[in-house]
């Protein structure tokens, strides 16, 4: 509970010399005795890994899609990740354009998500977009696979579970892809409206099929947005970067 976590913090003041929060808002929640000794730090991504130099044909040849627009929905189809609301979208963006496809992705390991995959391949074919939607499963190679997208998707519908940012959404914009996701959790703190993609009411499919259907049909502004989040990313997400800010506040303790 809140209050849990609030008595918890308020013993951090006498147990440690440091707390660090990977988000704004996660610093905010603090008591104000604690901020007293806190700074944000953020999570950080590997730009040697992901980068916009990498290529996503051999995923595009395994989908036998060449040159037609890819949109992702990224992560699993755990209910409140929007799963049903990237869908309904699809149908709308499908129905203006018939050079786009759409790839959702799933692990099928437990029963759960195995029940939750028919559930939306049974979806999918109600709407008759078997042929666009295309459903795939785990890879370790997932920047070369992340790199065929042309916009990255994240439409969750509510921040259960999201205590920050997704590091799979540092990713995709470490790859310099636009990117479409609800304002939800901390989603505001990596991105800026406008600037590296556009943020979206959560579970508003209205919403996110405009979204999706400005930027397929604003390619130089898609791509502009694409290049500021690359850039936002190695400035303030960058392993090296988040490295050093340790670094400093490491030295900064021991020489109290």
């Amino acid at each position: 509970s809140f209050a849990k976590s609030r008595f918890v913090a308020s013993l951090l003041k006498k147990a440690v010399d440091h707390v660090t929060c990977i988000t704004p808002s996660i610093y905010e929640s603090l008591p104000s005795n604690v901020k007293s000794i806190s700074s944000i730090i953020p999570i950080g991504v590997n730009t040697e890994r992901f980068n916009p130099s990498k290529n996503g044909d051999k995923f595009r040849d395994e989908l036998g899609i060449e040159d037609e627009k890819l949109i992702f929905m990224i992560g699993d189809v755990t209910p409140w990740k929007g799963s049903e609301v990237f869908i309904k979208a699809a149908k709308k963006v499908a129905s203006k354009r018939q050079d786009v496809n759409f790839v959702l992705f799933a692990k099928g390991t437990y029963e759960f998500e195995r029940e939750r995959l028919e559930k939306l391949k049974n979806m999918v074919k109600a709407y008759n977009l078997e042929e666009k939607i295309y459903f795939a499963g785990v890879y370790n190679n997932i920047e070369e696979i992340y790199a065929a997208a042309d916009i990255a998707v994240f439409p969750y519908i509510e921040a259960f579970a999201l205590m920050s940012i997704p590091l799979s959404l540092l990713e995709v914009m470490a790859l310099g892809k636009p990117i479409i996701a609800s304002k939800v959790g901390d989603m505001d703190y990596a991105i800026r409206n406008g600037v590296d993609g556009r943020l979206v009411n959560p579970g508003s499919v209205k919403e996110l099929a405009n979204a999706l259907i400005f930027l397929l049909e604003h390619e130089d502004e898609s791509r502009k947005m694409g290049m500021n989040a690359w850039s936002r990313v190695k400035k303030n997400f960058d392993w090296n970067t988040i490295l050093g800010k340790y670094i400093t506040l490491y030295n900064n303790i021991i020489i109290r």
